[in-house]
């Protein structure tokens, strides 16, 4: 992973099911979100969005979600490929706030956002 220069990480998550390491780096307006494969030490990008600011993932629906701006999205994750924007949906449109993080319940099925304290 050093062979990579990151400019501004500001999100990460772990898939315990593929070894990988999803990982937010911030460049001036955009988000690129990259897989890191802990077994093959590749890195691969599979998401570009404008000021991503928190990212999580669920496991048993191999689910990326992502907040920008006052929104949580969702889209499939595909092994060795780039996301399909066209596989993207809106999960939450919050109206009030803009969540600082978020958080999946895989048992449950649901997304929480979880609000700024400042």
């Amino acid at each position: 992973m050093t062979s990579h220069q990151f400019k501004n990480l500001t999100a990460l998550a772990y898939d315990a099911l593929h070894d990988t390491l999803l990982i937010v780096d911030q460049q001036t307006d955009n988000s690129s979100v990259y897989r890191f494969n802990f077994t093959s030490n590749d890195i691969e990008l599979i998401l570009t969005r404008k000021q991503i600011q928190s990212i999580v993932h669920d496991p048993a629906k191999d689910l990326l979600f992502w907040v920008q701006e006052r929104n949580i999205f969702s889209i499939p994750l595909k092994s060795g490929s780039k996301c399909d924007v066209s596989d993207q949906n809106l999960v939450i449109e919050l109206h009030d706030e803009i969540p600082s993080s978020i958080a999946v319940d895989s048992c449950e099925g649901y997304v929480k956002a979880i609000p700024s304290i400042f």
